[in-house]
């Protein structure tokens, strides 16, 4: 058995989505996340939550 046999998907409650970038951003996201110690998936969310928080707060004022 090889190792991605072996692998088993965690069961989440999170929504999926495909996302297009250009080679360029990705690898500059997958370069940012290694430094951070965090995996892709969890630099792109943190940093869209980010930018929805800074929008609402712009629209309160």
């Amino acid at each position: 058995m090889t190792f991605t046999q072996s692998v088993k998907a965690v069961p989440t409650n999170l929504s999926k989505t495909m996302v297009y970038m250009p080679d360029e951003l990705k690898e500059a996201l997958v370069k940012r996340a290694k430094r951070e110690n965090r995996s892709l998936s969890n630099l792109i969310v943190t940093l869209l939550q980010e930018v929805v928080k800074n929008a609402e707060s712009e629209t309160k004022n």
